[in-house]
């Protein structure tokens, strides 16, 4: 079984995603997988004394690691790099200032969707979301 590994920086933000065969960080005590020996594996193979973290693609730690993401060892979860520069963290998310529209049901059947617009945010905060209609082909 293969499992995959985040490098960090010192500051907690992902470096690169390698993936590792289990086989080498099985703790014999319990037969699981133990992350200190998967950490001790990477930086021995990539010459790395960084920290290394597990990520999971099934949803642990919230979500699976991204290259410029971050890890918040308070909370032991990783985090997507930032969107947008009015964005603001919560519960581990970045959600917009300002709550998105609701498209109507006339809108969604005809292929409109809403999408954030920092430019517009920042020159009159009270507008971010821009309505477009999705072009056919």
């Amino acid at each position: 079984m293969f499992v995959y590994f985040a490098e960090l920086d010192s500051e907690n933000i992902v470096q690169r995603i390698s993936l590792m065969d289990s086989k080498d960080m099985i703790d014999e005590e319990d037969d699981t997988i133990s992350e200190v020996l998967g950490e001790k594996l990477c930086q021995r193979v990539f010459e790395s004394q960084n920290t290394w973290k597990r990520t999971f693609k099934t949803g642990e730690r919230s979500k699976f690691a991204v290259v410029g993401g971050s890890y918040d060892p308070e909370s032991n979860i990783f985090i997507d790099p930032k969107p947008y520069q009015s964005w603001v963290l919560d519960s581990g998310e970045w959600v917009a200032p300002l709550t998105k529209p609701t498209l109507t049901s006339e809108q969604e059947s005809q292929g409109y969707f809403y999408v954030w617009d920092e430019e517009n945010y920042q020159a009159d905060n009270t507008q971010g979301w821009v309505l477009y209609k999705q072009q056919n082909p």
